[in-house]
């Protein structure tokens, strides 16, 4: 798996022991002061390369001596994550109240509706909490369930399509 793909899964808002665990997992490490909301992401060769010396300097400064890494902090994954996730959120949430606006669950029926989250980035804890709380309290749905592989879902949905 590509090193940054397991960062952004490992990512979650709030839950520093788990993320400490996964970090150590992960073998990316976490910056010098033991922080568990810091993320070490592998900068490829090729972007090196045509860092001048300058640049590859200062992010050596600014990094307390890192350069071949991006060390990202857990305020600058929410930021990367904020438009996706509050856009997957609101699509969501949209959808159910299409389904119960265009009668095609009533509201009795609504009961007990689940949502299915799957995918790859299904399997980010910071979308699953985020997910949770606007489905949730959305009152629209009683749970959102993610699959223990909620990537291999969709793929074996697709082999499923092609196989017919």
């Amino acid at each position: 798996m590509d090193p940054w793909e397991a960062v952004k899964y490992t990512f979650s808002r709030d839950q520093r022991n788990d993320l400490a665990v996964s970090m150590s997992r992960l073998r990316l490490g976490a910056d010098d002061l033991k922080s568990s909301e810091t993320f070490r992401v592998p900068i490829p060769s090729e972007l090196v390369d045509l860092m001048s010396e300058e640049q590859r300097g200062s992010l050596k400064q600014q990094q307390h001596g890192l350069d071949s890494k991006l060390v990202l902090s857990s305020s600058v994954m929410r930021q990367l994550f904020k438009g996706p996730v509050d856009d997957a959120c609101r699509l969501a949430v949209s959808q159910l109240m299409a389904a119960r606006s265009e009668g095609n669950a009533r509201p009795c029926s609504m009961l007990g509706v689940q949502v299915l989250l799957v995918g790859e980035f299904a399997r980010n804890r910071y979308l699953q909490a985020r997910m949770r709380a606007a489905v949730l309290g959305s009152g629209l749905a009683e749970q959102v369930v993610v699959p223990d592989a909620p990537h291999v879902a969709v793929l074996a949905d697709i082999c499923a399509a092609i196989s017919l």
